[in-house]
């Protein structure tokens, strides 16, 4: 039985995986929200453990490698999904958002690798969940969000090249998906649900390729309208996001979503 840790697990895809993986796996939950974690193990029973950890911090990685380690739980798979975002831009440059940002969606996975590399076995994967927006800006607000994927995205395109002889690095891209994260007015064509991006991840962690793409249409369609001089590619975004997000009274500018 394979032992998986997945960061990001109290809700949306992180959430959804731990579900599905249960039945044939033994998973460690990790979030920083301890209610939804414990809603969670009681939901899935005894084959689920959960730390609550605030990732974004290298002390609370060394605690739970700690406690992995005094639990005889070292894992086979590694799954780093949990991220945040925020208009850091609003007005001008807020550094102390930005930082936020980074430290969880990019420190916060090369944290825990420092840890992991010298601990697991040969061949244990590890699994960076990256966004469309790595490649260029489409719905995110501020600018710390892609810079953040961008980021995550590199290191681990390296990191596949330095230990491709003894472990797994993948990166899987997703677009919008039906989650916390990702609210609109009214979803557009081709987004996906939380479910699907689940069973997208477990078809990943099964495969031998490095990166992987879903939906893959829509990653198609960003391709060719990365190619477009940016003033068109921005007009065409915009018109997609006032159509479908920014009419929601929902929806402030200005708003913090987490994926933990």
């Amino acid at each position: 039985m394979k032992k998986i840790l997945i960061t990001g697990a109290s809700s949306g895809i992180g959430r959804t995986l731990a579900k599905k993986l249960i039945p044939y796996s033994q998973v460690w939950g990790v979030a920083r929200r301890k209610e939804p974690l414990l809603a969670l193990k009681k939901e899935c029973g005894r084959n689920l453990f959960v730390s609550s950890v605030d990732i974004s911090k290298e002390s609370a990685w060394k605690k739970l490698v700690n406690n992995l380690k005094r639990s005889n739980f070292i894992p086979d798979i590694v799954i780093f999904n949990a991220g945040i975002n925020d208009d850091d831009l609003k007005e001008n440059i807020i550094l102390e958002k930005t930082k936020k940002i980074m430290d969880t969606n990019f420190y916060g996975p090369l944290y825990g690798l420092r840890l992991f590399l010298p601990l697991v076995k040969p061949q244990t994967q590890f699994i960076a969940i990256s966004s469309f927006s790595a490649f260029r800006r489409n719905f995110s607000p501020g600018l710390g969000y892609a810079a953040s994927k961008s980021a995550l995205t590199l290191a681990f395109e390296s990191l596949h090249h330095k230990y491709k002889s003894k472990f797994i690095f993948k990166t899987i891209f997703f677009g919008p998906i039906k989650t916390p994260m990702t609210k609109f007015a009214k979803y557009p064509p081709l987004v996906k649900t939380a479910d699907e991006a689940a069973e997208f991840i477990i078809k990943a962690i099964e495969s031998t390729k490095s990166n992987y793409y879903f939906p893959r249409s829509v990653y198609y369609i960003l391709s060719i309208l990365r190619l477009m001089p940016m003033s068109l590619h921005e007009k065409i975004m915009l018109s997609v996001r006032q159509r479908y997000k920014d009419s929601s009274p929902l929806l402030p500018s200005h708003r913090i979503f987490r994926n933990f």
